[in-house]
């Protein structure tokens, strides 16, 4: 039994999805499914329920789920043991996306490290940041690899939270914006966006890869009518790549209001929506309770 088919049972168990999981873990469908079916047959008890769709566990695979996170946070426990690298007491580990680790992240930081200093008796706080997908976050959570995790939060949003594991509280908000480079415009007229969402034509997309937590709340949340109309001529795993080319005039993207509000302000990109339609999610900070860090408690007392 290795500790790779353990985490790829955790990972398949959060998604319910083999497609997703496999995706997450970067190995293909065929390998993760087989890496399934040796746990299966190490364990010598089906772990999937493969008469039912989406993907359900099976009550032995329900069981075996606690076990493997148990087996995966001993391991892990006891690998930073014997590491030769022991971090300050005033260090703290945590998980982010991408996007958030260049946008509201900072902000987070600094508010949370002035609040510490303002305490009695003061503290300090040095930051480890970690940034890759939601799903990998909660994995480094679970794993004992990182503090906290800061991320986005929706109902939409495949994070089904165990509540004896983990706790979360909401530290802000982020909407996605639909933007787009402005039209040429003759003198006295209007701004107007070079791409629109009102009519019916074909528009140029610039999209996020539909395994980030930003398109699927894009797909769950936009009316179909207008995620019909969306022709993907680029895609990007993460946000600001995405930013130079909405500024080029190559397509329309939805992007975090905090990544582009600088831009809109200076009007070098144009809202080619009502604010009134900016899809609306919240920031997250996110902790596993058996984490003994003492830092954890006192940046979770202050934010």
């Amino acid at each position: 039994m290795q500790q790779k088919w353990l985490e790829d049972f955790m990972a398949l168990a959060q998604t319910r999805s083999f497609a997703r999981a496999a995706q997450l873990r970067n190995v293909t469908q065929p390998a993760f499914g087989r890496r399934i079916k040796s746990l299966e047959e190490w364990l010598g008890a089906p772990l999937i329920d493969r008469a039912a769709y989406p993907t359900q566990l099976t009550e032995a695979g329900q069981q075996f789920l606690h076990s493997a996170r148990e087996v995966c946070r001993s391991l892990d426990d006891a690998r930073a043991s014997f590491s030769p690298r022991n971090l300050p007491g005033n260090t703290l580990r945590i998980a982010t996306g991408r996007t958030l680790g260049h946008t509201l992240f900072p902000e987070w930081l600094i508010k949370t490290q002035r609040s510490l200093a303002a305490m009695q008796p003061p503290s300090t706080l040095e930051a480890e940041v970690w940034s890759g997908s939601l799903h990998d976050a909660m994995l480094r959570l679970e794993q004992n690899e990182a503090d906290l995790s800061l991320c986005y939060g929706h109902p939409v949003l495949p994070l089904a939270l165990d509540e004896t594991q983990f706790a979360y509280k909401v530290v802000g908000e982020e909407r996605l914006v639909a933007v787009s480079a402005a039209k040429p415009r003759q003198a006295n007229a209007s701004v107007l966006p070079a791409f629109a969402l009102d009519g019916n034509a074909q528009i140029p997309h610039l999209a996020l890869a539909p395994t980030l937590a930003l398109a699927r709340l894009l797909q769950a949340l936009l009316p179909k009518s207008i995620l019909a109309r969306l022709e993907t001529v680029h895609r990007a795993d993460f946000a600001e790549p995405l930013l130079p080319m909405v500024r080029a005039s190559m397509g329309l993207a939805w992007l975090p209001l905090s990544l582009v509000e600088q831009d809109l302000a200076q009007g070098k990109l144009v809202r080619a929506w009502l604010p009134e339609q900016d899809i609306r999610f919240e920031v997250r900070l996110v902790r596993a309770l058996h984490n003994e860090n003492a830092i954890v408690e006192r940046v979770w007392a202050v934010s």
